[in-house]
């Protein structure tokens, strides 16, 4: 169910991650607290998948560090790998 954050955009992100320091997203998290800072489409799906974070112990503090690290890594991006240099020798 924490899919639906991890296809979050980054603005969405930012978003999120505002409202739940402000304490405008706070537990319980319902679709009017996620209305403020999301689309309609997306607030159902984050609702769901903010009520299976809390049920498994994290608090907005925590949520919402978790979004920022998603945020950075996106923001990073991933660094190349060197290419396999794939060589054969003859004997």
């Amino acid at each position: 169910m924490t899919d639906a954050l991890i296809q979050l955009s980054n603005t969405d992100i930012q978003a999120l991650i505002a409202g739940l320091r402000s304490r405008r997203v706070a537990a319980p998290y319902s679709e009017l607290q996620l209305s403020q800072v999301l689309a309609p489409s997306l607030i159902q799906t984050v609702a769901a998948s903010l009520a299976e974070l809390e049920i498994g112990g994290f608090t907005s503090d925590q949520i919402a560090a978790v979004l920022e690290l998603l945020e950075q890594d996106r923001s990073a991006g991933r660094p190349t790998e060197p290419p396999i240099d794939l060589s054969s020798s003859c004997f």
